[in-house]
């Protein structure tokens, strides 16, 4: 499904993208659509592990302690601080 929408452009990039797209044979929309697909990457999720890596190596950085029972008491993560 697709989506309609507004841009707004100067009338000069406006006429050098319309002889572009008719050049190559292509309509406004999908020069517009394929020129945004190269440009605009989807952000990867980050792994478990590596989230975990970063988070140790801040928490290194900020010479933040953890207590020695933090991942099997549950104090931790219901008590409010």
């Amino acid at each position: 499904m697709m989506i309609r929408t507004q841009i707004l452009f100067p009338p000069d990039l406006l006429e050098s993208a319309r002889l572009y797209a008719a050049s190559r044979k292509l309509s406004l929309s999908e020069l517009v659509r394929h020129s945004l697909t190269t440009k605009i990457k989807p952000k990867k999720k980050m792994s478990f592990y590596v989230a975990m890596s970063r988070l140790s190596k801040i928490m290194s950085k900020k010479k933040i302690k953890v207590p020695a029972d933090f991942a099997t008491n549950d104090k931790y993560l219901y008590q409010r601080p």
